[in-house]
């Protein structure tokens, strides 16, 4: 059989892709999810990246406003990039499909580097501050179904995530969450996009 060759990629640049990696692994880090070890990407791993991607394509096709497009084409990047930085090397198939998320942003006239900044600052916002606001963070999760556990940082701060796969109504809708995914703490800061679009 014939060897593919790689596509040409337009605007996934090396310091681009440098930029992203670095900011990936510093958010894994924080949430104390593996980096750099492809043993660790296990099955119920693989189903978790594959899930999160399609909830993120999904928000795409149901967006009903830029700004809504923007944040689900950062969060998919975002999600992609976390795939590789678990494993630790590139993929050219996801280089590829983060490049076509790319071309769609320049397209649609979003600023992907300011819009980057802004969803990985939020997302790092996730971490519960302390005790008292996992806690806090644990009953409005518990209200909705949710178990969660914590793993505390050295700084004192504590990951959220779901104890188990488990489905949940949210505002009427069905929503699944795989176990082990990080949570949002009911401090979380939501990305703001509104000022570039």
């Amino acid at each position: 059989m014939k060897e593919l060759k790689r596509p040409k990629l337009n605007f996934l640049t090396q310091e681009l892709h440098d930029k992203l990696h670095k900011d990936i692994i510093e958010f894994r880090t924080v949430m104390l999810l593996p980096v750099g070890d492809e043993s660790t990407l296990l099955e119920k791993d693989d189903n978790l990246h594959t899930s999160l991607i399609v909830e993120e394509l999904m928000e795409l096709a149901d967006a009903k406003s830029p700004i809504e497009q923007f944040d689900a084409l950062l969060d998919a990047v975002y999600v992609l990039m976390g795939r590789v930085a678990q494993l630790g090397y590139s993929i050219p198939e996801i280089d590829y499909l983060v490049d076509l998320i790319l071309t769609i942003c320049d397209k649609k006239g979003f600023d992907f580097v300011a819009g980057w900044n802004i969803v990985h600052a939020s997302n790092i916002s996730k971490v519960a501050e302390n005790e008292s606001v996992f806690e806090e963070t644990k009953q409005f999760y518990a209200a909705k179904g949710v178990s969660v556990i914590g793993e505390t940082l050295a700084d004192g701060r504590i990951v959220v995530k779901a104890e188990k796969d488990t489905t949940y109504m949210d505002n009427g809708e069905e929503k699944f969450i795989r176990a082990n995914k990080v949570l949002k703490s009911v401090k979380y800061t939501p990305a703001d996009l509104s000022a570039l679009v």
